[in-house]
């Protein structure tokens, strides 16, 4: 069996080598997932001034889904802009900026998340530009066993 250590070696090389050919980033994205036990994975930009956002790659998302958080959900979802904040290269879960107890009472999460069998999201912001709000940032869900 691979230790854990190894795969994390592996998983950052792969980042590295997406990092430099793009056509690898949904490999990456998956094997993201399967480190931390996500169920899918995207990679986009937003930039919270503007309220402009973009989709550079995906992993095992529904893309119904993803059309309707761009164009309806993204501005109801309670993480953001305090996510676009976050010192570049930290890790985090929706749950550091909503408790999961608040989270479960918005609308976000009853039309969005919840219909999805999501229960939390982790996110890591790799360049964030504080004077802009924007940032490239990589979300991994996490999704309820029995959904």
């Amino acid at each position: 069996m691979i230790s854990e250590a190894a795969l994390l070696s592996e998983l950052i090389g792969l980042i590295y080598d997406a990092a430099l050919d793009p056509a690898l980033w949904p490999r990456a994205l998956e094997q993201a997932c399967l480190f931390v036990g996500g169920s899918s994975g995207a990679l986009f930009w937003h930039d919270a001034a503007t309220e402009q956002t973009a989709v550079l790659h995906l992993f095992n998302e529904e893309p119904d889904y993803t059309k309707l958080y761009l164009e309806k959900y993204l501005a109801l979802n309670p993480c953001f802009p305090a996510a676009t904040f976050c010192e570049a290269g930290l890790v985090y879960a929706s749950t550091d900026f909503v408790p999961f107890e608040e989270m479960v009472a918005t609308r976000f999460y009853e039309e969005w998340m919840k219909p999805q069998g999501m229960i939390d999201a982790l996110g890591h912001d790799r360049c964030a530009r504080v004077e802009s709000g924007e940032g490239r940032n990589l979300f991994i869900d996490r999704q309820c066993p029995d959904a």
